[in-house]
């Protein structure tokens, strides 16, 4: 295993940590939204494990682990529009909502499992974050989800990590893109995290 691997584990590990501590901050938070988002938060965490252990421990089992991140993920995804989907509507379209994120899950799953491409593993999350956006968008207008400014600029952050990772610009040879990007991406989760923390959900569903 090369420096540039040891220290992709290392900041996979980093990684890793924080998005299960937002995860545990997040399930304190009071509400079904802010749970949901706490899971998704939980399986993002996994999904970090995952490449820590692909690139510090396992190498070889590159194929299985890198899958086991692309599939927790796509669940991450899925939660986190479900959250926002509790947060901001409510009866029938909620319901709507939910089945078309679980929808979409399922073609995703089926999909990955034969197109081992980061590519659509992008795509897939770009598509739920533009739609939680929306729904938390209206929720905001409403006052009823204050911290949709942090949210907005920690998705901002991680889209402006991702794009700065795939220029594959390496700041050293002990300390490469990969590694750039986890540290962005704990700083925009955190920002993420902490607007959800405000999350409230929809109360038309107890009317």
């Amino acid at each position: 295993m090369g420096p540039a691997e040891t220290s992709t584990a290392l900041t996979n590990v980093l990684l890793a940590g924080a998005l299960a501590l937002f995860a545990r901050r997040l399930a304190g938070a009071g509400s079904s939204s802010a749970a949901l988002w706490s899971a998704a938060f939980a399986a993002a965490a996994m999904a970090a494990a995952a490449g820590a252990v692909r690139h510090g421990l396992f190498p070889g089992s590159a194929g299985a682990l890198w899958l086991t991140t692309a599939l927790a993920i796509g669940l991450a995804a899925f939660l986190l529009l479900a959250g926002a989907a509790v947060a901001a509507t409510a009866g029938p379209p909620r319901r709507w909502i939910v089945a078309g994120g679980a929808a979409k899950l399922s073609l995703y799953t089926g999909w990955i499992l034969g197109n081992r491409d980061y590519l659509w593993t992008a795509v897939d999350a770009a598509a739920a974050v533009a739609a939680l956006l929306a729904l938390l968008f209206g929720a905001a207008r409403k006052g009823r989800f204050p911290g949709f400014a942090l949210v907005v600029r920690g998705f901002a952050l991680a889209a402006a990590g991702a794009a700065l990772r795939e220029t594959e610009l390496d700041p050293h040879p002990h300390f490469d893109h990969n590694d750039l990007f986890h540290l962005v991406a704990i700083a925009a989760l955190w920002l993420v995290h902490a607007g959800g923390r405000e999350l409230r959900d929809d109360p038309g569903a107890t009317r």
